[in-house]
């Protein structure tokens, strides 16, 4: 059997075509495929990235704020008690005569975290203005020691309505 000139033309045609889609669904369609995934785990990466910069701008952010705190505890000098500059700050907001107790507030065992133990104080003032009240609080609040009201209660005087009894707690760190 002999095959003809135009034969060997569809044959080859044929076999070039088969040739071409072999190419195609086995090197190119794969590359693409591949290339595909590719750009997929990269934008997923990029946007692993953007969170962890995200994350590393928070961590930095905290890093700083615990400099801060740590400055804070060593600027307040070894000898510091919270007694004491609370009577002190008492005394500028003019509400010292109103102090009825400063006790303090034990919360079963101190448990150290990081390296810092929490110390609480509870403060009862009677018959105090809102204004005195209000000067205390906020030098309590923005002094340098690390101080910070934790819990109020406030109860007017019924005698005097002018005057409030207040009773809060303030919490401060202390190096373990």
């Amino acid at each position: 059997m002999r095959i003809s000139r135009r034969e060997k033309i569809w044959i080859a045609g044929g076999a070039g075509v088969l040739l071409v889609l072999l190419v195609l669904l086995g090197v190119v369609l794969p590359a693409v495929q591949a290339e595909d995934r590719l750009d997929a785990r990269i934008a997923s990466s990029r946007e692993t990235l953007k969170e962890l910069l995200v994350l590393r701008g928070q961590w930095e952010e905290i890093q700083g704020y615990n400099r801060l705190i740590s400055k804070r505890l060593r600027d307040r000098g070894p000898d510091f008690s919270m007694f004491r500059h609370l009577e002190e700050l008492a005394r500028k907001a003019g509400v010292d005569d109103h102090i009825q107790y400063m006790r303090p507030v034990t919360l079963g065992s101190p448990e150290a975290r990081e390296g810092m133990i929490r110390k609480s104080l509870e403060v009862r003032l009677n018959g105090v203005g809102l204004n005195q009240l209000t000067r205390y609080l906020y030098l309590i609040e923005f002094s340098e020691k690390l101080l910070a009201v934790e819990s109020i209660h406030l109860k007017p005087v019924y005698t005097d309505p002018q005057q409030i009894n207040v009773t809060f707690r303030v919490f401060t760190l202390e190096k373990a």
